[in-house]
């Protein structure tokens, strides 16, 4: 499987992310996530970092995608996986005793 990142689009106070996935013996994918940069503000989120939390998010669900459970083209980041990438990527430093 391949993602490919096709760029995002910024449309008033949304962005969306677009990937293409190809794969050997099916036909070729488009996905699409969507953010509300009202929820990138809240959340102090980086703007260069969406689109690898977008990426990370499509992976792990196509990784487990099934027959009957089908990754939905269009999907919105809501702010707890914009919490979620946070947390993994910038750990909050412990104060020394």
């Amino acid at each position: 499987m391949n993602i490919q990142y096709l760029g995002f689009e910024q449309i008033l106070e949304c962005r969306t992310y677009s990937f293409r996935v190809v794969e050997t013996l099916k036909q070729d994918r488009e996905y699409q996530l969507s953010v509300e940069t009202r929820s990138l503000a809240a959340s102090k989120f980086k703007f260069q970092d969406i689109p690898d939390l977008c990426f990370s998010m499509l992976k792990r669900d196509l990784a487990i995608e099934t027959e009957d459970q089908i990754v939905p083209l269009r999907r919105r980041v809501s702010e707890a996986d914009l919490k979620h990438y946070i947390e993994d990527h910038y750990p909050s430093k412990q104060k020394r005793s």
